[in-house]
């Protein structure tokens, strides 16, 4: 499955749970990750809508179409970004002149959030709500094999979750989000408390590679070795 559809996919989750917030930022790490995905750009421009209806109703419905226009740029056969065009058309306060000079959306998505009030905080607010810990691993684990660094805090919460398969999920891929700054008092807290021990070896996995680069991640690692070494 293409890294675009796994994120498209935690943006989904999101949206059916009516955390736009959360699915805005992932979706745009989504449209990030293939700029040309059509479907990606569609998941933004339905989570702006949807956003559309809390405030800034006027500027948030000009991204979205924006965003949907981009849409049909990458695919002028994406049914679904036609119908959602023109409920905006129909329904929205957009004037013909407001339509009409609005373009394809042709920046970073990455940009996209911060216009609207949204962060990563957000998605890291959602994940850590989402009630089933298979959903939290799911997500973890998507986030943690194709999103940006800028996801890397969803990778820190998933390291304090209370299930140990979420966090195993998270040692397994921290490699790609080393330069998290929440992660050496994360890990930190992992070893101190002795929970990395009964996460073995996938704790001592995580911090060797670290440990190459962050003098902080080798004395964990040789604090976790000590503490293996005890009787």
């Amino acid at each position: 499955m293409r890294a675009q559809s796994l994120l498209e996919g935690v943006g989904v989750l999101f949206l059916n749970r009516r955390q736009h917030r959360a699915a805005l930022v992932a979706l745009c790490s989504a449209a990030s990750a293939s700029p040309r995905g059509s479907s990606a750009w569609y998941g933004v421009g339905n989570a702006l809508l949807m956003l559309s209806t809390e405030n800034d109703a006027i500027r948030r419905l000009r991204l979205s179409l924006s965003c949907l226009l981009r849409a049909l740029e990458e695919d002028p056969d994406n049914r679904l970004a036609k119908e959602l065009i023109e409920v905006i058309e129909r329904r929205s306060p957009l004037t013909p002149e407001d339509r009409a000079s609005c373009g394809a959306f042709a920046e970073d998505p990455g940009e996209i959030p911060p216009r609207v009030g949204a962060s990563v905080e957000d998605l890291v607010r959602a994940f850590v709500a989402l009630p089933a810990w298979q959903e939290r691993m799911q997500v973890t684990m998507f986030v943690g094999e194709h999103g940006g660094p800028s996801l890397g805090p969803v990778l820190a919460a998933a390291l304090k979750d209370a299930h140990g398969d979420v966090c195993m999920a998270a040692l397994k891929r921290l490699r790609r989000f080393a330069t998290e700054p929440a992660l050496q008092s994360v890990l930190t807290e992992l070893v101190r408390s002795g929970r990395a021990r009964a996460l073995e070896p996938y704790s001592s996995m995580a911090l060797r590679p670290l440990a190459r680069e962050a003098p902080w991640a080798a004395r964990l690692l040789s604090d976790l070795s000590d503490d293996g070494a005890s009787p």
